[in-house]
């Protein structure tokens, strides 16, 4: 089914009108990127564990990974 440009602008309209809407793909690649990038860290920061930056950067990782999994379990229960 296409969209013809009333049922578009009128969509475009409802998400200006409503503000910011985040739909539920959108909010999974999020935390799915969060994650990632959280990983990323931890593995730079064991790598560097020998380092007073690397054992940061595995705490910010750590930190970083645990927050949208956190989020996704208290919106789910």
């Amino acid at each position: 089914m296409m969209l013809n440009e009333t049922d578009e602008d009128s969509e475009w309209r409802s998400f200006f009108i409503k503000g910011t809407v985040m739909n539920m793909t959108t909010e999974n690649n999020v935390i799915l990127a969060l994650c990632v990038i959280g990983f990323c860290l931890l593995g730079f920061g064991f790598s560097n564990r020998d380092r007073n930056w690397g054992v940061a950067m595995m705490w910010v990782g750590v930190i970083t990974m645990m927050g949208p999994i956190a989020y996704r379990l208290l919106t789910l229960f």
